[in-house]
């Protein structure tokens, strides 16, 4: 008997339909998109953004069109874990308008959380808390075990932060109250920490929320990714503490962390804040130390522009300089720090 491929002919007068061989199965966008969320948790972005890419073309295929608002948030995901800030905001704000457009609270919950992240990572505090209340509101409406919503803490702990370094501290110790109420020790407690102490040093206790947070990291139960995020945090912290020793070396260990995660826009930004720390060395000139007297009195740009003799736009130039040197985004976080003692005090190096 010979054994091999045999040929089949069918004939016009044939009515039966050739056997069909099997599709082979195609996978699940939702189980994709489980996937892509647990492998950013674990610490592996390079994989959660192929992962959510694989999710978004699954998804596009579902829809059969290109803008399903579920693809371009999983394309804002993946950009966010892997890619540039910029390309993620573009997608996920694309995302927010079709979500809306089309009434899926769920994928505007998820949108304007990542979204919320992108402007922390970009250090726009005042977009970053108003997208992150929103989302954090309508996630407390969804099913609080979805595994395909973001982790309910992460997003808590980044909600705390944006609302403490925009002057809402209260409200931050709120949000972060309720979360620990609402979750049990696990992976995602660290961040519930990291986000405490952004609150405690936005209250003033630079050096005792570094403490807190060391000992949180001493712990070693954070992901690669967020043991990343919490020696950025404790970069800022040190810095706002004027030790710019210690700021260096968490600025640098972050970097590590953020390397071995694969989280590009996380690493980049840490690269900025380093840069930042090695220019805020040089003494404050006397244009400077006159514009810091001013906002202390509370004053307007003009007002400081009339009495210091600049431009409005030389004094917004100082400002931003400021902002940098003492690592804060807003007046009401540059009046705290000069409050204390050790604000003008020699830099350390």
């Amino acid at each position: 008997m010979h054994v091999g491929r045999e040929r089949t002919v069918y004939r016009p007068c044939d009515d039966r339909a050739p056997r069909q061989q099997p599709t082979p199965a195609r996978p699940a966008a939702p189980a994709l998109w489980a996937s892509a969320l647990a492998l950013e948790s674990a610490g592996d972005c390079p994989a959660a953004a192929r992962t959510a890419r694989h999710a978004a073309a699954e998804l596009r295929a579902t829809a059969g069109h290109h803008d399903a608002p579920g693809a371009l948030i999983c394309d804002g995901f993946a950009e966010l874990a892997d890619g540039t800030v910029e390309r993620a905001l573009q997608a996920l704000e694309a995302g927010i308008t079709w979500a809306e457009r089309e009434s899926t609270p769920f994928w505007l919950a998820t949108a304007l959380a990542l979204s919320g992240r992108a402007e922390l990572i970009r250090s726009r505090l005042p977009r970053a808390a108003t997208r992150l209340w929103h989302a954090h509101a309508l996630a407390a409406r969804l099913d609080s075990d979805d595994p395909y919503l973001p982790p309910r803490t992460v997003l808590a702990a980044d909600l705390a932060e944006a609302l403490a370094r925009t002057g809402s501290a209260r409200r931050a110790a709120e949000v972060l109250a309720e979360a620990r109420r609402n979750t049990a020790r696990g992976t995602d407690q660290p961040a519930l920490d990291r986000a405490a102490a952004t609150v405690r040093t936005t209250q003033g206790s630079p050096r005792a929320a570094a403490g807190e947070l060391r000992r949180s990291l001493a712990t070693g139960r954070q992901s690669p990714l967020e043991r990343g995020r919490g020696h950025a945090a404790l970069g800022w912290m040190e810095r706002r503490a004027r030790r710019k020793a210690a700021a260096r070396n968490a600025f640098e260990e972050a970097l590590v962390h953020f390397t071995a995660a694969g989280c590009r826009p996380w690493l980049l930004r840490t690269r900025v804040d380093l840069a930042d720390l090695d220019g805020s060395t040089r003494p404050l000139s006397a244009v400077e130390r006159a514009v810091l007297a001013r906002v202390t009195e509370g004053a307007s740009n003009r007002e400081i522009a009339r009495t210091v003799h600049l431009s409005v736009k030389a004094v917004e130039a100082n400002l931003t300089r400021l902002y940098r040197r003492y690592a804060v985004t807003s007046r009401l976080e540059l009046a705290q720090v000069l409050r204390n003692p050790r604000a003008d005090a020699a830099t350390e190096t």
